[in-house]
């Protein structure tokens, strides 16, 4: 139960722009026999590509299932699998399967999921732990967290100068070492139930560890986000209102949601579900949370978390959602989330040994050190040696919540891709205009005064001319042959910018 930093920008997102001068409708398609392909339109490719994760992540984890992996590594393993390091680098298959236009459809609904599942996780979140989590959960926890934190620290920091200035800037380093060196409850409290350890007593000493660290770091990020978005106000009443907001919230969740939750569980019979109602207003509430959140500019994920922890787990409202809920997100739209992570991995984009392999050193790191940590704290308060042992890699599960981190990380940074493409004549020109219409929703194009139809990269073109008011590129994005959904935006050379006499055109 980590709150997510808040994205700015993700490669796989593009904004969409309605066509120009066009009405219609591109969300489903009239059928292969009319003439139309359905994965031009966004409904059957959304339906098609959600069916190939599933098929593929399913299969992966039959393969790897005997090997001891979880269904998580099986998911993100799809998704690299169908990414541009492998399958994914042929373009006609990421051109026809994975579109940038279907992949923001398909990512938005992933995130939706991710707040429904973190919302059922704080729900079945059992707070108790904390009021007596005994003094070995609490030293295994901050043991097994500050030491990793320390020695990954001490080790970028000697050789920072070796990386480049923007990405010591960015500090993505430091923040994914201080995620890989705490422990997730969620993730945790999910693994050991996956090996029935979930009720032993080494899964409850690594739960509480990790609920400890957990929390800790949740009024941390939240504190520093607050902080961070105060100083980023304009004035003393933005400021205030950023405050106020988070607070509002919080109180809400507190003093209305909670007390009708109670009401809620007291008029059900014992033993029995929450009515169908009731748990169809929890969902809208953790959606409304959602919202709030990032309206006030935190992230998506932190309303749903306190909503989650403010609402009694257990019957019935626990189990509830684990009936009703946790198939449909666990089977289905988690493993398009974790597959999306998997699909944004490139290794061709890898940089030299200075950066990755840094990296690696770090990851590794962190694992090693909160394994030490967490082993001498469990020794030093009579733990046997193989249950030591075990614990140290208990509390080293990583799951959706390092996923989600590591994703909101990559979306803060913001990359731009130069591509030059050198053509030879009018034939060439169409073939990288071809390329360009499946991949954005807008284009912008240059008209030049006087110098549309020169050179011969667009001999020949201009002689189809349908719209010669768009010059020779925007005629051809917006002719029928090409096919493409673009929308087109001509920027047309003034008279007077050519150096030309032009009356009326400049003011006194």
């Amino acid at each position: 139960m980590s709150v997510i930093g808040s994205p700015i920008v993700n490669l796989t997102l593009v904004n969409p722009y309605a066509p120009l001068a066009t009405t219609t409708n591109y969300v489903s398609s009239q059928g292969l026999f009319i003439g139309d392909n359905p994965l031009t339109f966004t409904l059957p490719l959304l339906l098609l590509e959600i069916s190939i994760i599933f098929i593929v992540s399913n299969a992966l984890h039959f393969v790897l299932k005997p090997l001891g992996q979880s269904r998580v590594v099986s998911q993100v393993l799809t998704g690299f699998l169908m990414g541009p390091s492998l399958i994914g680098h042929n373009g006609t298959f990421q051109e026809t399967f994975f579109p940038a236009r279907a992949t923001f459809i398909l990512d938005t609904l992933s995130l939706v999921s991710l707040t429904l599942f973190l919302f059922s996780i704080g729900v079945k979140t059992d707070v108790s732990l904390l009021k007596r989590p005994g003094w070995r959960a609490v030293s295994v926890g901050f043991c097994g967290s500050l030491l990793p934190i320390a020695l990954s620290l001490i080790i970028y920091f000697t050789t920072r100068n070796s990386l480049s200035s923007d990405l010591v800037r960015s500090n993505v380093i430091i923040g994914i070492a201080v995620r890989l060196s705490l422990s997730s409850f969620a993730v945790i409290g999910d693994a050991l139930q996956e090996h029935g350890l979930l009720n032993s007593d080494l899964g409850r000493t690594a739960l509480s560890a990790a609920l400890i660290t957990d929390v800790c770091n949740w009024v941390i990020m939240s504190g520093s986000l607050l902080i961070l978005l105060v100083f980023k106000a304009k004035s003393a009443e933005v400021a205030v209102s950023v405050v106020a907001s988070l607070v509002a919230c919080i109180l809400f969740v507190f003093f209305v949601a909670r007390p009708m939750a109670m009401w809620a569980i007291r008029r059900t019979p014992a033993g029995e579900l929450v009515k169908e109602g009731v748990f169809v207003s929890m969902i809208v509430a953790a959606l409304l949370a959602s919202f709030a959140t990032e309206l006030f500019g935190f992230h998506a994920t932190l309303g749903p978390i306190v909503l989650g922890l403010a609402i009694p787990g257990g019957m019935p409202i626990g189990v509830t959602l684990s009936e009703r809920l946790d198939s449909f997100l666990s089977g289905l739209l988690l493993p398009t989330y974790l597959a999306l992570a998997g699909y944004r991995t490139n290794l061709t984009n890898l940089g030299g040994w200075a950066t990755w392999g840094l990296l690696e050193i770090i990851i590794l790191t962190c694992f090693v050190g909160k394994f030490v940590g967490s082993f001498l704290a469990a020794l030093y308060f009579k733990m046997p040696l193989k249950d030591a042992f075990v614990l140290g890699f208990m509390v080293n599960f990583k799951g959706i919540i390092e996923v989600a981190y590591i994703n909101s990380t990559g979306d803060t940074e913001v990359l731009v891709e130069y591509l030059e493409k050198v053509v030879g004549d009018g034939e060439g020109t169409v073939g990288v205009v071809r390329g360009m219409v499946e991949r954005f929703d807008v284009v912008v194009v240059g008209k030049r005064k006087g110098m549309e139809d020169d050179g011969a990269a667009t001999k020949g073109i201009q002689e189809w001319s349908q719209c010669p008011e768009l010059g020779v590129l925007g005629d051809m994005l917006a002719g029928v042959e090409i096919g493409g959904r673009t929308a087109i935006l001509v920027v047309q050379q003034q008279a007077w910018a050519a150096g030309e006499n032009f009356e009326g055109v400049r003011g006194e």
